[in-house]
């Protein structure tokens, strides 16, 4: 299991993170990734090589505070319409969400062979746009290639990313560092994850990128907001009702709006803005179904008392 974690989550081998964040020059070896599962050092691995290649790519909605674009650290959302903005290009397999220790949601992506990190970032870089997420989302690696060495920098590795299961499983005062269920949200044991896990085919890459758009846009809040609003504010054509439906519920969603409360809104927006209104059963259809496709409806809810991974056997 060691062996095929440490296959999985490979990275650069002449040096690892530690925590306190600290860059240790050395080599790394599986008794690394031993102890990480064992819940002794957490290991933070560097996905950047040399050659300017990585086999596998993490976008970090892992922030804290209240960030506009969520509501509060356990809502999956962001990540999960990221998750989706990605399967709209192509990337229909080795998507995997990880519940951080304290502040969020971590979405990786693993190649069965090391790929160029400028073709996956402008990749995820247009997932992230797709998805209205904002620049301050990182993706890791954060270099397209290693920097040059510099004198206050000699060995210039790039950045480092802390593996999920340290200790095997979640950990901490708020338990996490774990992948989850895209249904349920429910952590999955480490063996279930390392055995069902298949990397999505290098060689399809190419293929990936032709059909991301020529130029990529960075949906900043502002111009979301200004988009928004016109929308909401002029009269809309029969064939514009149910996409601009569409795009505000999406919208109110990755906000925190409460379903309900979306319903109460957009109903009689609809009714007053559509050239030829929608039934409102149609309309409730609508809000309920972008609400829905996401998994929100299937996302059990934690017992009063108990820690949201407190039923599931690890």
């Amino acid at each position: 299991m060691v062996k095929a974690f440490a296959t999985l989550f490979r990275g650069r081998l002449d040096a690892w993170g530690g925590l306190p964040p600290k860059c240790n020059h050395e080599q790394v070896t599986l008794a690394h990734y031993e102890r990480h599962l064992k819940g002794g050092v957490s290991l933070g691995i560097y996905p950047l090589l040399d050659d300017g290649t990585c086999s596998w790519i993490a976008a970090d909605l892992d922030q804290p505070g209240t960030a506009p674009w969520h509501n509060g650290p356990d809502d999956a959302m962001p990540a999960l319409m990221l998750m989706e903005a990605l399967g709209c290009y192509g990337v229909n397999q080795s998507l995997s969400l990880e519940k951080t220790k304290s502040k969020g949601w971590r979405v990786w992506l693993f190649f069965s062979a090391p790929v160029p990190a400028n073709y996956v970032r402008r990749l995820f870089r247009a997932g992230r746009s797709r998805a209205g997420l904002p620049p301050s989302v990182e993706i890791f690696p954060k270099q397209d290639f290693v920097s040059e060495a510099t004198p206050d920098n000699p060995f210039p590795v790039g950045n480092f990313v802390h593996l999920p299961y340290f200790g095997g499983g979640p950990s901490g005062s708020r338990p996490g560092r774990v992948m989850v269920d895209l249904k349920t949200l429910a952590p999955i044991p480490l063996e279930k994850f390392l055995a069902h896990l298949r990397g999505f085919p290098a060689h399809a890459l190419s293929l990936i990128l032709e059909n991301l758009p020529d130029v990529e846009t960075n949906h900043k809040l502002g111009r979301a907001v200004e988009e928004i609003a016109d929308m909401l504010s002029r009269p809309l054509s029969v064939g514009e009702r149910r996409p601009t439906l569409v795009k505000v519920t999406g919208y109110l969603r990755c906000r925190g709006i409460p379903e309900e409360v979306a319903i109460a809104l957009l109903l009689p927006w609809a009714e007053r803005a559509f050239s030829e209104p929608l039934p409102p059963e149609e309309v409730q259809q609508h809000i309920r179904g972008i609400y829905g496709r996401y998994g929100v409806r299937e996302c059990r809810a934690a017992k009063s008392g108990k820690p949201w991974h407190a039923e599931v056997p690890l």
